[in-house]
């Protein structure tokens, strides 16, 4: 079985040598990001790539569309690059996933 993992942004290079180790190592990659264009859109080592509203701009849209996302891909991991961090943390308690819970 493969491991889905969003990863909660893409348009740092880091986003995408971390969607590429992913890869390889047999995960099927999903990106959310606040902006249409990024880095990691273009990769092969990303399945698909979603547009979410930027946190700062309105936090609890924010917070809903990751759990979208986690729900419609049935997400087994998420990893919050970078300052994302900070708001991916406030997920938990609305996951049902058995790694947050």
């Amino acid at each position: 079985m493969t491991t889905s993992v969003l990863l909660t942004l893409g348009r740092l290079p880091k986003a995408l040598e971390i969607a590429r180790a992913l890869d390889s190592a047999g995960c099927r990659v999903i990106v959310a990001e606040s902006l249409r264009w990024h880095v990691c859109k273009p990769s092969n080592s990303v399945a698909s790539s979603y547009k979410v509203t930027a946190p700062n701009v309105d936090l609890e849209t924010y917070l809903r569309e990751p759990l979208d996302i986690i729900n419609q891909e049935d997400i087994d991991l998420v990893v919050p690059i970078s300052e994302e961090a900070v708001y991916v943390s406030l997920l938990h308690g609305r996951l049902l996933l058995p790694a947050f819970g």
